[in-house]
C-alpha cells in the first residue's frame, strides 16, 4: 500500500527562529494507527489516521535533523489518498499492521 503524505524538507531561516517547508512523498507504511474524532454522535465512528514510516530522501525532523531511516509518522490527508480504505485493514484496537 502507497500512501502521500507531506513532510518537513527544508528550513527556512527566520529572525528569531526557523520555519519548515514541506514535500509531498509517496511512502510505503509500516503501519497506520486510528484515533476517534469525538465521543459523542457521529463523531465517535470517525477516525483520524496516521501512517507510520522509515524516513528518507532529504526529510526533516522538527530539530532539523534528517530522518533518514528513522522511524517516523505523517497525518494520513484522506483528500490525498482517495484510495485509502480503512475497512480493507485488519485492525487490531486502533492499529493495523502492514505487510
Amino acid at each position: 500500500m502507497k500512501i502521500n503524505v507531506r513532510v518537513a524538507n527544508k528550513v527556512i531561516q527566520k529572525t528569531n527562529g526557523y520555519t519548515f517547508e514541506s514535500g509531498d512523498y509517496e511512502i510505503q507504511p509500516f503501519k497506520i494507527t486510528r484515533s476517534r474524532v469525538g465521543s459523542v454522535g457521529a463523531a465517535r465512528n470517525r477516525y483520524y489516521y496516521v501512517a507510520h514510516f522509515i524516513g528518507f530522501g532529504d526529510m526533516l525532523d522538527v530539530h532539523k535533523n534528517s530522518i533518514v531511516g528513522v522511524e517516523e509518522y505523517a497525518h494520513l490527508n484522506r483528500k490525498s489518498n482517495p484510495k485509502f480504505n480503512p475497512n480493507k485493514l485488519t485492525w487490531d484496537g486502533n492499529t493495523a499492521y502492514l505487510v
